[in-house]
């Protein structure tokens, strides 16, 4: 197994891998459908990890999809934040800039919440400070105080 479950492993731990792992082997497996490879791989081509992956986003993007789809709850908050970030980064007021905003902000809410239903905490947290700021979700202060209530229990 490339990676114990639940996918955390370290900057050190990563180059420990790559050193022991042919990168075309890991590649195969996460192709194979292994949540924990993909999440590897996306991270390490966003250069969260780093250590031998080659930087690339495109590819970063496609295993975080990957494995969110897979049901990984960590690729399912990246991936929400991900689409956050590019809502907030959209702050044109040409129309084609709030369609963009109107097409991606649902995309951040769906895989936020399906982290969230899989007891991610980060996403409790997320979601709490998204709905308190209401900066791309409707502002609304009994949705943050669930959210928030829920990462402090």
């Amino acid at each position: 197994m490339l990676l114990s479950r639940g996918g955390a492993i370290s900057a050190a731990e990563s180059q420990k891998l790559l050193k022991d792992t042919p990168f075309e082997e890991i590649v195969a497996k996460a192709k194979a459908g292994d949540a924990d490879t993909q999440i590897y791989l996306a991270k390490g081509h966003a250069s969260i990890l780093g250590g031998g992956v080659p930087h690339n986003l495109q590819e970063s993007h496609k295993w975080y999809v990957a494995a969110a789809t897979n049901n990984g709850p960590e690729a399912q908050f990246y991936l929400g934040k991900h689409y956050y970030d590019e809502v907030v980064s959209t702050r044109g007021n040409a129309p084609k800039d709030k369609a963009k905003r109107q097409q991606i902000a649902p995309l951040a809410l769906t895989w936020m919440m399906k982290a969230a239903r899989q007891e991610y905490g980060s996403a409790w947290v997320f979601l709490g400070n998204a709905f308190d700021e209401g900066t791309v979700f409707a502002k609304d202060p009994v949705e943050a105080y669930k959210w928030y209530h829920l990462a402090a229990c």
